[in-house]
């Protein structure tokens, strides 16, 4: 019996809460800190009324500061204290935001503390309370067969953009970005009623975490599991503000001039440069910028993850050829796939009608998504030194907009 069925036969828990929210065994030392509704962080100065969501570093929490405004707080695992990049990049660009009106595209930082928990010291970060993220959006309205309205498309794609062109003309990129670290923003949340604000997230859902055998909880495991807000009251009464949108999560942004030697790549977002060459810097973020903008067109990436050899020729059907200096690795890992016998090794065949230009051909219709393609293809050279820059993709959208109003 593994330690998490283990774990599940001996807490009593009926709802599905427990796979559907943060990994359960992370409640260990160096790992998550437990949260229940009603604590209190910092001396009492921010009380926890609901939960905003997690990842695989951090939880996070709706709090009532008692200056009286609403805040989001993120509690990293204690293992990850010490680790993180976010809080220093966080800094940086605060210094630097009078540079761009960029700038605003990031989540404010409002205030910083270490607690110290059953599970370890924890870093907290205090941001401005921001709204659903763009990916809750998408798939909201993938449901319904339907996707986000041009408006908001052209609106989050020239605000990413420009969040994106601040931070790199400051030095620093993001290193992770995707709809999931894009968040609506409404500067209204932050002053809403108790009840305005739960009418907006959901009302909270806490279940309480007890044993079978009536023994005391284990140390650091905490009283209740809380369902993440579902946002269901959003938006604001129909309000433009709502369609405003920031870059949240830095946990993996850096210094340009102090790259990592990794950084997180969920397969159908992995650039290509990391397969080939394993480089990273900057341009990761302008790749994957491209496939965002993508998603927010048709709703869904180019293409899935099936491993690296089918993602790679998924690339070329989509994005084009691969450039020449890597020719001989791919060769070469084609080559090692079909003596390993993977499935469909050394019969991929080109698939024309996957191209990107006959995609937007066949499938983008309004003209004021037309611009994008340009920018799409820009962004997601295959050789990083070909790719367009952020400033450079602001451009040509601002062109080919100006193009079409001349034509209208």
């Amino acid at each position: 019996m593994d330690r998490f069925t283990k774990l599940y036969e001996l807490y009593d828990k009926p709802s599905n809460v427990l796979f559907e929210e943060e990994n359960f065994l992370d409640y260990r030392p160096g790992g998550f800190h437990p949260v229940a509704l009603g604590d209190t962080l910092k001396d009492g100065r921010y009380k926890i009324h609901h939960k905003l969501g997690y990842g695989g570093f951090s939880t996070v929490w709706v709090a009532r500061d008692y200056r009286h405004q609403w805040v989001s707080v993120k509690i990293a695992k204690a293992e990850k204290t010490n680790q993180s990049r976010e809080l220093q990049v966080l800094r940086a660009l605060a210094q630097c935001s009078n540079v761009t009106p960029g700038s605003t595209g990031i989540v404010r930082l409002l205030d910083d503390f270490l607690h110290e928990g059953p599970n370890g010291c924890h870093q907290c970060l205090v941001f401005e309370l921001l709204g659903p993220t763009v990916d809750m959006m998408v798939n909201d309205a993938h449901q319904f067969g339907e996707r986000l309205g041009t408006d908001i498309i052209v609106k989050v794609s020239t605000q990413m953009l420009e969040a994106v062109a601040f931070m790199h003309e400051a030095g620093y990129a993001h290193g992770d970005l995707s709809t999931k670290n894009l968040a609506f923003c409404n500067d209204r949340l932050s002053h809403l009623s108790e009840e305005e604000l739960f009418e907006a997230l959901g009302p909270p859902s806490p279940e309480g975490l007890t044993r079978l055998d009536g023994k005391p909880l284990g140390q650091g495991i905490p009283t209740q599991l809380v369902e993440s807000a579902l946002w269901t009251g959003w938006p604001l009464d129909d309000d433009e503000d709502d369609e405003n949108v920031r870059i949240i999560d830095l946990g993996e942004a850096f210094d340009q001039n102090a790259a990592p030697k990794s950084l997180a790549q969920p397969g159908g977002l992995q650039a290509p440069e990391s397969i080939f060459t394993g480089k990273v810097d900057y341009k990761q973020d302008l790749w994957r910028v491209g496939l965002v903008i993508y998603y927010l067109i048709f709703g869904a990436l180019p293409y899935s993850w099936w491993g690296i050899n089918p993602l790679v020729e998924a690339m070329m059907d989509v994005f084009g050829e691969l450039p020449p200096e890597w020719q001989s690795k791919w060769e070469q890992m084609s080559s090692d796939a079909v003596a390993r016998g993977d499935p469909g090794a050394g019969k991929w065949k080109q698939t024309p009608h996957w191209r990107l230009e006959r995609q937007f051909d066949q499938h983008v219709h309004e003209p004021e998504l037309k611009p994008f393609l340009p920018v799409i293809q820009g962004l997601t050279m295959l050789l990083p030194s070909d790719r367009i820059s952020a400033s450079q993709a602001l451009q040509l959208i601002r062109d080919n907009s100006g193009n079409i109003e001349h034509r209208a």
